[in-house]
């Protein structure tokens, strides 16, 4: 965990082409664990924090998942796509799973780790996994090139 006092870690993994295959990234937040899950659920405020995110809008929402409609900004035109999110909050744990729309098979897990002995920190873990559309597949190949 001291290497994490720095600031996050993040991980790319590529395919044998050279070409992105996943992600993970773990980071220190200084907030309590119940306040950043929060966070994490509140799917309408994405707008606020994720960088790319355009507009978010809650598609479906049941007692065991909630599925919503993101359209995020990138090359060309931009992506709009609906994912299930399914969460345990005991757990600390959401996972999000590609339903509709671009990004066809994309899926992400979010963790929520308690510090022993600091309540008002947490850790995160998030991996994820996209396959790239052929239009931003092109963009990554010409930039490699």
């Amino acid at each position: 965990m001291e290497i994490l006092i720095n600031g996050p870690i993040a991980q790319i993994h590529q395919d044998g082409n050279g070409h992105f295959k996943d992600a993970t990234g773990i980071a220190l937040i200084n907030a309590p664990p119940d306040v950043v899950f929060d966070t994490f659920i509140d799917f309408k405020h994405f707008v606020d924090f994720m960088p790319q995110v355009v507009e978010v809008d809650i598609k479906k929402k049941t007692a065991q998942y909630v599925d919503v409609e993101f359209e995020i900004e990138v090359p060309g035109p931009n992506y709009e796509y609906v994912m299930r999110h399914t969460m345990d909050r005991e757990k600390g744990t959401m996972l999000a799973q590609w339903r509709d729309g671009d990004i066809e098979g994309a899926w992400s897990g979010y963790q929520v780790v308690k510090i022993e002995g600091a309540p008002n920190r947490c850790m995160i873990n998030y991996t994820g996994k996209t396959e790239l559309p052929s239009i931003i597949q092109s963009l990554e190949d010409d930039h490699q090139a």
